[in-house]
């Protein structure tokens, strides 16, 4: 596991507010945050809790991997470079598994570009330029 690219909470949850999830699994899924340790990842085990006693350990992971797979659809569907991931070795038990996400850092106070929308893409041109240079 590559941990240089693991997001902060902050990151995760307003990446997740923006995603285009239905209403429960983003519930969910920003309810399951709230088990988020120091080192920015779920413990499998610790979302225990969050499932009916009534269910069995396949059912849980079923639940759980179908949540992290809707995260990442949306993610490619908004185009965004995020993504949710699970330990893969499933002999370490839920104790021994991690839910993290990677992906770019959410900016929380995004600058306003507007006046640079339609200048996507052309190049300054010092020659087209009349006139005195600014000093």
């Amino acid at each position: 596991m590559n941990t240089s690219n693991i997001l902060p909470l902050s990151s995760v949850e307003k990446i997740l507010h923006d995603l285009p999830l239905n209403d429960r699994i983003k519930t969910d899924a920003l309810r399951w945050l709230k088990h988020v340790g120091t080192d920015h990842r779920i413990k499998v085990s610790d979302l225990d809790g969050e499932f009916p006693s009534t269910l069995d350990r396949a059912s849980v992971n079923r639940a759980i991997n179908r949540l992290l797979d809707a995260i990442n659809k949306a993610a490619t569907t908004k185009g965004i470079r995020f993504a949710a991931e699970i330990s893969p070795n499933k002999r370490d038990g839920a104790a021994g598994r991690w839910i993290w996400f990677t992906g770019a850092l959410a900016d929380p106070n995004p600058p306003n570009t507007r006046e640079l929308n339609g200048a996507r893409g052309k190049l300054y041109n010092p020659s087209a330029v009349s006139g005195d240079p600014p000093i």
